[in-house]
């Protein structure tokens, strides 16, 4: 079995010690000090637009001394990075995914909450956040939309999928 490597990862170590990540202790191996020695950015994702995400963390971790943590865009990933935001324990935010946002506006099933975009703003610390990824709900499989937009044109991936390939290069 793969052991998984915590090397570089402030975050990921502090989340193995406090239980946050549950897996058996031979599988996590922790190297490094505990101290704080890279900005720590948070990232946005959901399907779409990882060829934008994967090319701005490739990026930034090339050519700044970063570490980027990626979370998905599936509700608990911004009430994950929201939380983190909170805590003081990112430096940067870049929102490329916040279709939870839509979700909360237009019933999707990946709803992160009403206050989904208030943590870096409060925080007070250096945000990117295009609009566009977030022009299209999340809903169950075989539904397109909800009864109260029928006949409503809702631009969706094709969009998002657009300005992925844009940060992508």
């Amino acid at each position: 079995m793969n052991q998984l490597s915590a090397r570089s990862s402030h975050q990921c170590r502090r989340l193995y010690r406090c239980g946050c990540i549950v897996l058996p202790p031979a599988q996590v191996t922790a190297h490094g000090t505990d101290a704080k020695t890279k900005k720590q950015i948070g990232i946005t994702m959901f399907g779409v637009t990882t060829p934008g995400v994967d090319a701005i963390r490739k990026t930034l971790e090339e050519k700044l001394s970063v570490e980027t943590y990626v979370f998905h865009a599936t509700g608990m990933g911004g009430k994950a990075m929201e939380r983190l935001i909170n805590e003081g324990k990112l430096d940067a935010v870049i929102d490329l995914t916040t279709t939870e946002v839509c979700d909360y506006i237009m019933d999707g099933v990946m709803s992160a909450g009403a206050t989904r975009l208030e943590a870096a703003a409060k925080a007070g610390i250096p945000t990117s956040s295009p609009l566009a990824p977030w022009i299209w709900p999340t809903l169950e499989p075989g539904t397109r939309s909800r009864p109260k937009y029928e006949g409503r044109t809702i631009f969706g991936a094709q969009l998002a999928s657009y300005i992925g390939a844009i940060f992508a290069g």
